[in-house]
Order: structure tokens, then sequence, then C-alpha cells
């Protein structure tokens, strides 16, 4: 869905910020597509697709250092395995081994207003795409959030990366934030998308906010507002992180994929 969300956004000839698009070809017939920028991303499920494209990442590193893989686990493994071959030992910084997928279908979302019993009364969100002049709060949270799920930095990690991305989303009003009293109590973005699916990231309800529903009801409302253009909304969390697969669910998503990520070191490697 992310290589297609590009290709629908930029087309195949991608601008030479947003790296290469890549294919595998079997027979004369696509097999496999590849995204090589300082973000990997694969959809290839031949073992010989993901190999050459180990070669390719190894052949260029030193050009276009990997930041970041984030692929179904599946092709994940067997390309770290495959370009590990090449290189010797990788400059891995985390790797997240399981990261379930999940998604929620037009029809699917939970009905508004319906909880679980004593979970209390339904409270409405004021969600809103955000405005260049809270730059500053949502490098907050874009920052929090990264440093809560991962442990990682993203501006000592890749500073520059990140405040582009987020300038992006901010332009491309793909950033949504509900305040009160000019204070931050929900954030979610769009990472990328298609008609058929949009894929949201970086849910993030601050930690003096949580345990009033914050998130189910920002999450809620941002779904009946996504689902309205597009059929299905689609999220990666961490498998260790129950609470947020909880709310999740009690929205109507349900898993239906595995991925895998890979936070490369900045220097390191053969």
């Amino acid at each position: 869905m992310y290589l297609r969300g590009l290709v629908w956004k930029l087309g195949v000839q991608l601008p030479p910020a947003a790296g290469r698009l890549l294919g595998w070809f079997e027979g004369g017939e696509l097999a496999g597509i590849f995204l090589h920028s300082p973000v990997l991303v694969m959809s290839c499920e031949r073992d010989a697709g993901l190999r050459a494209f180990a070669a390719e990442v190894h052949t260029r590193w030193d050009r276009v250092p990997p930041g970041q893989l984030l692929s179904p686990r599946s092709m994940a493994s067997q390309f770290l395995a495959a370009l590990q071959s090449l290189r010797g030992e990788l400059p891995i910084r985390l790797l997240r081994e399981s990261m379930p997928v999940m998604r929620v279908d037009r029809g699917s979302l939970a009905q508004r207003g319906v909880l679980p019993p004593g979970e209390g009364s339904w409270g409405r969100a004021r969600l809103r795409p955000a405005d260049q002049r809270e730059f500053g709060v949502l490098r907050s949270a874009c920052r929090a959030v990264t440093i809560e799920e991962l442990g990682i930095d993203p501006e000592d990690f890749d500073g520059p990366a990140f405040l582009a991305a987020l300038r992006r989303r901010l332009r491309a009003r793909r950033e949504f934030i509900w305040t009160e009293g000019g204070r931050l109590v929900f954030r979610a973005a769009i990472s990328a998308a298609t008609p058929e699916a949009v894929l949201v990231e970086g849910v993030y309800t601050p930690p003096d906010e949580r345990g009033r529903r914050r998130g189910t009801f920002g999450m809620h409302e941002l779904c009946e507002l996504l689902l309205d253009r597009h059929e299905r909304v689609v999220l990666f969390v961490g498998a260790e992180n129950q609470r947020a697969i909880r709310l999740y669910e009690r929205l109507g998503f349900e898993a239906f994929d595995e991925y895998q990520a890979a936070y490369f070191s900045a220097a390191g490697g053969a």
C-alpha cells in the first residue's frame, strides 16, 4: 500500500529525493517492487528478487545509506539475511521483530456511542488538520511518540529527514490534532493513501491525557473522516503495546499481517 500510494502521488519515475523504484521481473511479468531510499520498502515473494535487492543496497550503501527498513516480516527477514551474507554484521540499531498490521473497513467501524460496559460515556473529539503555526507542538509530539515506542530520538537519528517529513505532512494536511485550551490532547498522521486504503501513523496521546478516552474518541473520529474517502484504514502497532491493540480492537480493527522494522545506525557496516 505504501508503494502504491507513492506511485499514485508521484508516478513511477520518482523525484531524486524520494528514491528509486526497482522492479523484479520473471517471464516478462512484474513479480516484485522495491523502494531504494533511506527507507527500504519491498513487496516481493520471490527469493531471487529479495537477494537481488540486497545486492543493490549493498553495492550502493555508501551513496544511499539505509536508515530504516519496513516491510512484511517474511520478506524483511529474508532480505536482511541476504544483506548480511554480503556485508557481514549489519549496523542495526533496533530491530522490531513483530509488528502486527491492523485494519478497519467501511461498515466495520464501531458505532459512535457504543462502549463496553463500565467504560464511561461517549465523548466527542474536535479533530482537525494542523496548520503551519502548530509546527512546534507537532515536532514535540512526533519526537515523544518515537522515543516512547522505539527508544530513539528522531532528531538525533536523522534530524533533517524527520523535520522535512513533518513539514511535508503539514503542507499536505496529513497531520491531525485535537487541542483543548491550546494544549494537545491527541495527534495522528497519514503516511500513505490510495483510493482503497489509508495508512495512519504516529498515534499519540500525551501521558497526562491518558485514561480519559482521548485516544478512543480521537481515533474513532479520524476513522470516520478517512472512511468517507477510503475503503479502509490501516496501521502498524508494536506487538508489546497491548493497550493500543485493545483500543484498536474496540474500534473494530483486526490484525491481518505481520511486519518487521529495522533501524540502522548512521555509521558502521563493512
